[in-house]
């Protein structure tokens, strides 16, 4: 149920936020065409994001308790500089 309410959730939020930009002209007609031109890399990014919720659960239900806590504070760095490095 949580995995579900998260995702319509954070779709909501995206939804919002990208109709938001596009009605300020901040998203340009190429940004559009790029999305377009290129079903199979969006399919990939929600391919990785729908994979990584169960698999960080299957992996905090295998470590001790205080790693579990390192687990989900290491994800927000390297969240960041992969974001940076893309």
């Amino acid at each position: 149920f949580l995995a579900v309410a998260t995702t319509i959730v954070q779709l909501s939020v995206y939804s919002f936020w990208l109709a938001w930009r596009n009605y300020r002209g901040l998203v340009s007609e190429q940004m559009w065409r790029f999305a377009a031109a290129q079903p199979w890399l969006l399919a990939a990014f929600g391919a990785c994001e729908g994979a990584f919720l169960p698999l960080v659960f299957y992996s905090a239900s295998h470590l001790p308790g205080p790693l579990v806590q390192v687990l989900n504070q290491s994800l927000i760095p390297f969240t960041s500089l992969f974001s940076a490095w893309l």
